[in-house]
């Protein structure tokens, strides 16, 4: 059992690591001139894309942990090849959180009804709801709850695995994730 895990620990090799780093920094910058663009359709377009990434890369972290929750609940025993994989998902779950913070700054351009909400009719009537400090602050709220909710799960399934590891390879594998 202890070959199998020494063997089963993945290392990521220097020059991979770099251009991984390069296809962010590109990432970022081509974000960054997006939004620093004269044209205003161009910086419209950008958080748009924004927006589309952030979802669709947030949902499939989350689907995986679903299927995982879906696999756990049902006791699934075809599921278990499947399950650590989906679970591998969460480790996207910061960065989407992050995206979507981010996804906040862009409101103004995103949301017609952030900077002109009495232009259509039967919107005064919803400017309790439609409007940017509770927008904010129920979306945070939720994501908080969800994020929290898909982490102590992850957490709480992988548990048995990082301590039988690390009474097989040493006391410190696996970090802090499951003190």
């Amino acid at each position: 059992m202890k070959d199998i895990a020494e063997r089963s620990l993945f290392k990521i090799s220097l020059s991979i690591k770099v251009l991984l780093m390069v296809f962010i920094l590109l990432g970022v910058g081509m974000f960054a001139m997006g939004l620093l663009s004269e044209e205003e359709n161009s910086v419209l377009r950008t958080w748009q894309v924004f927006l589309i990434n952030t979802v669709f890369w947030a949902g499939i972290a989350h689907s995986g942990i679903f299927f995982s929750v879906i696999w756990q609940l049902t006791d699934a025993k075809w599921g278990r090849p499947f399950k650590r994989l989906a679970e591998a998902c969460a480790g996207f779950l910061p960065y989407s959180f992050l995206m979507f913070v981010i996804v906040f700054f862009g409101s103004n351009v995103l949301y017609e009804w952030t900077h002109s909400p009495f232009l259509h009719h039967g919107v005064a009537v919803k400017a309790g709801w439609l409007n940017l400090p509770f927008f904010v602050s129920r979306n945070i709220f939720w994501l908080v709850l969800i994020y929290s909710v898909s982490w102590w799960f992850v957490k709480t399934s992988i548990k048995p695995d990082i301590a039988l590891a690390r009474k097989l390879l040493d006391s410190e594998w696996g970090g802090g994730i499951c003190r």
